[in-house]
């Protein structure tokens, strides 16, 4: 903790206008104590009102990453050390919301309506998805009515 301090003070004392971003811990799953140490750092720099009471210093939450919808198995390499490269991307993602919100950017919300396939495959799908749906609907509706008629 006090390293962080001297690196976030060393910043503000050269850079007088410059906003801190401090990122917090990654998960890892290699070490049992080495993941206790990062949870409590976490905790720590997060209720640190050396952080809190700064307005130059802003903490980058990566809880996300430790109790996401993803595993965090996923988010790590084999060596359940380093970031695969989807826990690469989170990270990211996290750093860049932090500068979104420290220089106040607004962030702008992606455009569910194109995904990373083709219009020609995504148009191709949702009739196939579109049916299913319906067979499973009719099938459930069939049966519904087959239990009320002889229940």
């Amino acid at each position: 903790m006090d390293k962080l301090q001297m690196v976030v003070e060393s910043i503000s004392s050269k850079w007088k206008e410059a906003k801190t971003i401090v990122s917090l811990t990654t998960p890892r799953l290699d070490n049992r104590l080495h993941r206790l140490n990062s949870e409590i750092i976490d905790g720590l720099v997060k209720r640190s009102s050396r952080y809190l009471d700064n307005k130059d210093v802003y903490v980058s939450d990566n809880s996300n990453m430790w109790h996401g919808q993803v595993s965090i198995q996923q988010l790590l390499n084999e060596d359940k050390f380093h970031l695969s490269e989807r826990g690469t991307s989170m990270l990211a993602s996290n750093i860049k919301n932090a500068l979104h919100t420290v220089l106040g950017i607004k962030v702008q919300q992606r455009n569910n309506r194109y995904s990373r396939s083709t219009d020609r495959a995504r148009q191709q799908y949702r009739p196939q998805h579109r049916q299913s749906f319906n067979n499973y609907h009719d099938h459930n509706e069939q049966n519904r009515v087959k239990f009320k008629r002889t229940g």
